[in-house]
């Protein structure tokens, strides 16, 4: 008897697409995550209809195989209940011309037009490379096996691109933990631990909570190296004099996070003079049943309390009835909005603060070339000659170059 395989979970409201003389790779492009238990497919007789009416994608079992001979370990056939379950759980994927479930989501080639965008609260590890202009997010690790091109990557884990990353500046990696790559070019890194770089890195924006290191006898020229605790290079600038900048020291993340606290700072103003303001033209409405007092506003927020509780009628027109309701909520808002002012004056809310290391250093195990510009915390400084085996520190309130 000839056999489909209907598939279900996300193709359920799509129309049934037969799959006839291909893999089963030409199915899942894209991995989908099941769970333990879960029926993610049907065995049908060929042509036939499944009698709930459910659509899915249909794949056409080859002649004379056998559905068991197209499931790994991880899937289980009930032959009763013509069902394919998932054992464990995992993504949905098909490797090696059979069905298979991964820990993580794997894609088998690249990430680009076949497979669209990629958002995974698990690790993602990606076998081809991924094309210019896609997204890949992920709430632990990403893996790229190849080159990374003007796409944007962003993990809440590590980051490693063993085929390097490159893209004109439109390639933005960023990773909660570390960055590993072979080599970056024209690109955008940003890592809260350390940024390890096998090649070359050339003309790049880089900022890393912790290290950067440039391992081998590669160079750092061109861009901008941002990182708290130093940086270390074989080579580092250009015999062109090609503009190359590190700063060392403080967290490059603070400084955004600084930025954001006096945003954050500036808006809670605002929005309590707009309460306050608003509580004032509410109150003028309701001048003989509330006393409003705009240096108390909790008192004010009591009065109402007992008003509502003891008189159930308050025999207000349309207008008062609305004038009450908004001084309500002008009221709670001014009063939540003061204490968070309180707490930001008492320094209780503060922004993050980093008082830097006033050892990190940039260590050149080969060449560091003139025209480098060095910050290490409020120190700068432009390297004015060929500098071999040196590393640069702070000494005696002013950069020093140190032989190693």
């Amino acid at each position: 008897m000839e056999l489909d395989i209907e598939f279900l979970l996300k193709f359920n409201e799509e129309i049934v697409t037969e799959f006839r003389n291909k893999n089963l790779g030409s199915i899942f492009a894209v991995p989908v995550k099941v769970a333990k238990g879960q029926e993610i497919a049907r065995v049908l007789e060929a042509g036939s209809a499944h009698k709930d009416g459910k659509k899915g994608i249909r794949y056409i079992v080859p002649k004379g195989v056998e559905v068991k001979s197209l499931l790994s370990g991880k899937l289980l056939h009930h032959e009763e209940k013509s069902s394919i379950l998932s054992a464990i759980d995992g993504f949905l994927c098909a490797r090696g011309g059979k069905l298979d479930i991964t820990p993580h989501m794997e894609i088998e080639g690249d990430v680009g037009r076949d497979t669209g965008n990629l958002s995974s609260e698990s690790t993602i590890i990606i076998k081809g490379g991924v094309a210019y202009d896609y997204k890949v997010e992920s709430g632990a690790d990403i893996e790229v096996f190849e080159l990374v091109e003007g796409a944007r990557l962003q993990a809440k884990g590590n980051v490693s691109l063993r085929g390097g990353v490159t893209g004109e500046n439109k390639a933005l990696i960023t990773a909660g933990k570390n960055i590993n790559v072979s080599f970056a070019q024209h690109c955008h890194m940003e890592a809260m631990g350390s940024i390890i770089v096998d090649g070359s890195l050339i003309d790049c924006d880089l900022s890393a909570g912790d290290k950067v290191v440039v391992s081998g006898v590669s160079a750092l020229v061109g861009g901008v190296t941002r990182s708290r605790n130093g940086i270390s290079v074989s080579k580092i600038g250009s015999e062109g004099g090609a503009a190359t900048e590190v700063v060392i020291g403080y967290n490059p993340f603070y400084k955004i996070r600084h930025a954001e606290f006096e945003r954050y700072c500036k808006e809670i103003a605002k929005k309590l003079a707009k309460a306050e303001k608003d509580a004032q033209f509410a109150a003028r409405g309701l001048s003989l049943i509330i006393q409003y007092n705009p240096d108390d506003p909790m008192s004010c927020l009591m009065s109402m309390s007992d008003i509502a509780r003891t008189k159930e009628d308050l025999q207000l027109d349309k207008s008062k009835k609305e004038s009450y309701r908004r001084l309500g909520a002008a009221l709670l808002s001014t009063v939540y909005l003061r204490e968070v002012v309180r707490e930001l004056e008492s320094g209780e809310r503060k922004a993050p603060d980093d008082k830097g290391n006033a050892k990190a250093c940039l260590k050149v195990g080969r060449i560091a070339h003139p025209g480098v510009k060095i910050s290490i915390l409020d120190y700068s400084t432009t390297i004015d000659r060929e500098y071999e085996m040196v590393k640069f520190v702070i000494q005696k309130d002013r950069i020093c170059a140190v032989n190693l």
